[in-house]
């Protein structure tokens, strides 16, 4: 149901209160006005996302185990009843670098400046040859946001250096050392791949 049409489009519209539907994927399908003034990100930022664009970090396995299992069953456990929960604005975006991953930035002497992280969008799949994940969520939001990756280009970034796991998360570590030596082997073993494929690339043209 790509266009949402539904009799009462026009009313949940113009709705008061925030109406979002999204599809058995969990790709964002229709967001109101009211969804707008809530959340920060227009509809035309949100409409063929993941609900994860709203929902915090540490509340996505629950939600994603409940999201399956209730569209499996047919329903949810709360069975029509209203429930709080907490979500994402989108003025998270862009926001400054964590003072955890500041300080060992610091102590390893690298420099860094204030960062803008952006939603990435199926414009971004067709655009870039690599796209890296760091852990299951983002390997599965990545997959649901591509169709599947049909080009092969999103790869695990620890699966550079041989490993199928996780960077480690200080989300719920609180160790950020520990990240930074996932992330510290996963960019070197990329950029060893990337400067082996340069070389082929140009013993190829030098051989042509």
């Amino acid at each position: 149901m790509d266009t949402f049409s539904l009799p009462y489009r026009e009313m949940l519209e113009q709705m008061p209160d925030s109406v979002i539907y999204a599809d058995t994927e969990g790709k964002i399908r229709f967001w109101n006005a009211a969804s707008e003034q809530m959340f920060g990100f227009t509809a035309q930022e949100a409409l063929g996302q993941s609900l994860d664009i709203i929902i915090p970090e540490y509340l996505r396995e629950p939600h994603w185990r409940g999201f399956y299992a209730a569209v499996e069953s047919g329903r949810t456990k709360h069975n029509g009843r209203a429930t709080r929960t907490k979500a994402l604005h989108r003025d998270e975006l862009g926001s400054d670098t964590h003072r955890g991953t500041r300080e060992v930035l610091r102590a390893h002497g690298i420099p860094f400046s204030k960062r803008s992280a952006t939603l990435m969008t199926a414009a971004d799949y067709a655009a870039y040859d690599c796209i890296i994940g760091m852990d299951t969520e983002n390997m599965r939001d990545l997959d649901r946001l591509t169709g599947g990756d049909p080009e092969g280009k999103v790869r695990r970034l620890l699966s550079y250096t041989g490993e199928e796991r996780d960077v480690a998360d200080p989300w719920y570590t609180g160790n950020f050392d520990a990240t930074y030596r996932d992330v510290d082997a996963g960019c070197r073993a990329l950029l060893r791949e990337l400067m082996q494929d340069k070389r082929h690339e140009t013993g190829e043209r030098g051989r042509a």
